[in-house]
């Protein structure tokens, strides 16, 4: 019998190994994007001990109140969670907590720093969709690997995909519907908008914004539903847009056990999200403003100054070709299906600044509740690129070409390398960083890396002794993710016991200053 079974695994092996070698053939023509994926991959490992978000906690609570729920229990949602915590999505959440039972993790730091590895790594397998949609689209290795590469090189989504379990998952899942719905358009079957559909439940379960595709794909399939004159084809255009509507709302639904009881709740559901209760006062073009009542261009702002330039220019450049290409389109071809990704890619990129100066809604933290906006303005970025590379047919300008796209990458890598481990703190030529402290006069935000790092130096200051410092939100998550040693030697004290404190720009009370961290002539974090 054991001969036997092994004559047939034999054979079970053979019969695969055509596939097994032509798998290997697809995977090796792109072998550069899998060397820049690896690469990235080791950063993440080395980098990933790089604090950890004030919201953290709150966060995997949820995941575990989601998993409570589910199995009976409503005891988190009742007394531990926030009044409005209870309507976000945990789709993603969820997950992290099934890996830190299934790794039997225990230790508070392992558990997040499995956590960052995971929603890090989940960033960097969007890029490798970025990139496959991308060779989709233009069949060009160059343009789809910097594409990948642009997408994943922007500072401030990099330094965040470690520690956001909500922004930078939202904008990785994004990219990948993108790519489904890249393909939708190009099948154009039942099958096809099912499955398109079942990835906009899961944006909408991540994000509110969610409904920003979903409502770009309804716009596409009208517009093809006005523009087709045969009957047969409207009636196919009807059909796989009410599928996708369903598709939408039951993966929703289903993945967001807080609703199912229907009624009232998915009213409050839409209410506090739309409308988030949080109050936050931040600096803004040197004045201060409310997150209840941003200026009109609070995350366009934020999004050109902190986007490196030469990206700026691209996506420019793409918008605007693929508005002029769309608007000189036949009516009978406004509904090919390049022409209806084209539409949605434009749809994504712009509506999202359009609904925040119309509907006023609360953001605050820089652009990152927008961070998904990144994934079609990266796409945006490359078709600026393929139109100039369109526009020189000789070698040589085609290559100086490609070169100053490099160059613009290379010159990306080295900031952050530069400004690591504040590289969420980037900001390119628009705001003026040879001024006198720009960043805590101009623009200000706050940064999970920043006191990390302020915490990790006064801890290496006094390498044995314990270490009493002024409790702030920033530095208890600060603490979770420490070593167990360092953890126990930082004491969390009141402003009359504590010997330290971490400040946010320069210190202004009248003592001295240990340590100052310095970025673009602005002293972000001083321990006095």
């Amino acid at each position: 019998m054991t001969r036997l079974a092994a004559m047939r695994t034999m054979s079970v092996i053979a019969s695969l190994s055509p596939s097994l070698r032509g798998a290997v053939a697809a995977m090796s023509a792109h072998r550069l994007a899998l060397a820049a994926l690896a690469a990235f991959v080791v950063a993440g490992i080395v980098f990933s001990d790089g604090g950890m978000s004030i919201d953290g906690l709150s966060h995997r609570l949820l995941g575990v109140a989601n998993i409570e729920y589910v199995l009976g229990d409503n005891d988190l949602f009742r007394n531990a969670l926030f009044p409005e915590l209870k309507f976000y999505g945990s789709l993603f959440l969820t997950p992290l907590v099934l890996i830190e039972r299934a790794l039997n993790l225990e230790d508070i730091r392992h558990i997040f720093i499995s956590r960052h590895l995971v929603q890090h790594f989940f960033f960097l397998i969007a890029g490798l969709f970025a990139y496959l949609l991308m060779q989709k689209v233009f069949n060009n290795k160059l343009l789809s690997l910097f594409g990948m590469l642009l997408f994943l090189l922007n500072p401030t989504i990099y330094s965040a995909s470690f520690t956001s379990t909500t922004d930078v998952p939202f904008l990785s899942a994004f990219m990948i519907v993108l790519f489904m719905a890249q393909h939708v358009f190009r099948k154009d079957t039942l099958l096809s908008f099912a499955l398109l559909g079942l990835g906009a439940g899961i944006l909408m379960n991540l994000r509110i914004m969610g409904a920003v595709l979903i409502v770009g794909v309804f716009a596409i399939q009208m517009l093809r539903l006005l523009t087709s004159d045969r009957i047969e084809e409207r009636k196919s255009i009807a059909l796989n847009g009410i599928t996708f509507a369903l598709a939408s709302w039951l993966t929703f639904y289903a993945s967001l056990p807080y609703l199912w009881p229907l009624g009232v709740r998915v009213n409050q559901w839409w209410t506090t999200l739309s409308q988030h209760p949080h109050h936050v006062t931040e600096l803004f073009r040197s004045e201060l403003v409310f997150s209840q009542n941003p200026p009109a261009d609070y995350v366009l702002t934020w999004f050109a100054i902190t986007t490196p330039l030469f990206a700026l220019l691209l996506v420019g450049i793409g918008l605007a070709v693929l508005v002029q290409r769309w608007f000189r389109l036949p009516k009978r071809a406004l509904g090919c299906m390049n022409a209806c990704f084209d539409a949605l890619i434009v749809f994504c990129s712009t509506t999202p600044f359009i609904a925040i100066a119309l509907l006023n809604p609360t953001v605050y933290g820089g652009w990152r509740h927008m961070y998904f906006i990144w994934a079609p303005s990266s796409m945006l970025a490359v078709f600026g690129l393929h139109w100039l590379l369109e526009r020189m047919p000789r070698a040589c300008p085609r290559m100086l070409s490609y070169g100053a796209a490099g160059a613009g990458l290379a010159t990306t890598l080295a900031a952050m390398v530069f400004l690591y481990p504040f590289h969420s703190f980037y900001f390119n030529f628009f705001v003026d960083r040879t001024a006198n402290e720009p960043i805590t006069t101009q623009y200000r935000t706050n940064s999970s890396r920043g006191t990390h790092a302020a915490v990790k130096r006064l801890l290496d200051m006094r390498p044995t002794s314990q270490v009493s410092v002024l409790h702030s939100r920033g530095v208890a998550a600060s603490r979770l993710i420490l070593p167990r040693a360092d953890r126990e030697r930082l004491i969390l004290a009141g402003e009359a016991t504590a010997e330290f404190s971490i400040e946010q720009g320069s210190a202004t009370v009248d003592r001295e200053a240990l340590y100052t961290a310095n970025v673009y002539n602005s002293a972000l974090w001083t321990v006095v």
